[in-house]
């Protein structure tokens, strides 16, 4: 378990004070991958450094297990070297004149461990990565995906508590990424290690993770499971960094109390969306629907699909493999909508757009 309460972090410069994390404060359950997502520069590196011990904050508290590493009000500051913790960085840092077994017994040579025990523990890591046999292998002459594995196994032969993995995967191309990304996740479930991980790609968190914290500007905006994160945003924020969506802008003119209620959008009428208790008849909103939330039609639709009828016009038709990726436009306004392979939409062809009323999702109105 981590815990970490009112973090706060700041760096000078000559001209001024830059709060990097502003009273960030999060858990991470037993077993767990918990990621933080977000831009460059919003403060998810400085997190995790500080969660190291790499950084020392001016305020708050972080605790491993039950132990308190960081506290502020009680003068707590535990040396990195003496906290339960495994960390891969962004460049791997692997040592090039040495071999796989040598970056991966490192560790523990410096420990002073009995040569027998370094042997076997060092095995055991790399049959776990699957790396047994390169133990002679010089690091030079390693592909990314296996310099990936050295830094994991090196990470883990300490057997630490909690794992800390610091966009690990973005020096490597996007087909291995890809596979990375599934053996990191079954290597976590395996080992039940409790992670956090730090990225700034959105379909990794997806897929990696139990939680998912989104962060901007030193802050935490939201924090949940994957599927609520994507498919219940709860601002603008949120919605437009984890994927792609479509908004228009509106007022509640019947509250959904959680549920389904109606919004009167400008320029393209009532819209039925799901709308959170919070936002009372009235409210300026934001309804956020993702492209894959559309349906659409060349001719009327099905009488089910009575509500949330926009026609518009097709702009751009991109072929993606796996679906076409549309631009439309409906009135003065550009939607992007994903579609079947097989439906290829000509260009200039009026069309019928069916948004889905329960994956649309009103929004408090954000100023821009």
């Amino acid at each position: 378990m981590i815990r970490v309460e009112g973090l706060r972090k700041a760096f000078e410069t000559e001209k001024s004070r830059l709060a990097a994390v502003d009273g960030v404060s999060f858990e991470i359950p037993d077993g767990r991958i918990f990621t933080l997502l977000g831009p460059s520069g919003c403060g998810k590196t400085t997190t995790m450094r500080c969660i190291a011990g790499l950084e020392k904050p001016e305020a708050g508290e972080i605790v491993i297990g039950d132990q308190a590493v960081f506290s502020s009000t009680r003068r707590v500051f535990v040396p990195p070297n003496k906290r339960a913790i495994g960390m891969v960085f962004q460049s791997y840092a692997i040592w090039p004149h040495m071999t796989v077994f040598d970056n991966v017994a490192f560790p523990l040579v410096v420990e002073k461990r009995p040569r027998a025990e370094i042997r076997e523990r060092v095995a055991d890591v790399l049959k776990i990565v699957g790396l047994s046999g390169l133990e002679e292998r010089s690091a030079p002459r390693l592909s990314g995906g296996q310099q990936q594995r050295v830094a994991l196994a090196r990470a883990l032969v300490k057997r630490p508590r909690v794992l800390l993995l610091d966009e690990p995967l973005s020096n490597l191309d996007a087909k291995l990424r890809e596979e990375m990304r599934f053996e990191i996740r079954q290597l976590q479930r395996q080992l039940r290690i409790t992670t956090l991980y730090v990225t700034h790609d959105q379909g990794e968190a997806l897929a990696l993770s139990d939680l998912i914290a989104v962060m901007r500007a030193g802050t935490i905006l939201a924090v949940g499971k994957p599927q609520e994160i994507y498919n219940r945003p709860t601002n603008r924020f949120v919605a437009e960094f984890v994927g792609l969506a479509n908004f228009l802008d509106g007022r509640v003119v019947e509250p959904g109390g959680g549920v389904l209620g109606v919004v009167e959008t400008v320029g393209h009428g009532p819209i039925r969306c799901t709308i959170p208790a919070t936002l009372p008849a009235g409210a300026t909103v934001t309804v956020s629907v993702r492209p894959e939330h559309i349906r659409l039609f060349r001719e009327a639709p099905p009488p089910e699909a009575k509500d949330n009828i926009l026609v518009g016009s097709v702009k751009v038709v991109s072929f993606m493999g796996e679906f076409n990726d549309c631009q439309l436009t409906v009135g003065e306004t550009t939607f992007r909508v994903r579609t079947d392979p097989f439906l290829r939409p000509r260009r200039g062809e009026q069309v019928y757009l069916h948004l889905d009323a329960e994956s649309c999702v009103a929004l408090p109105r954000e100023d821009r």
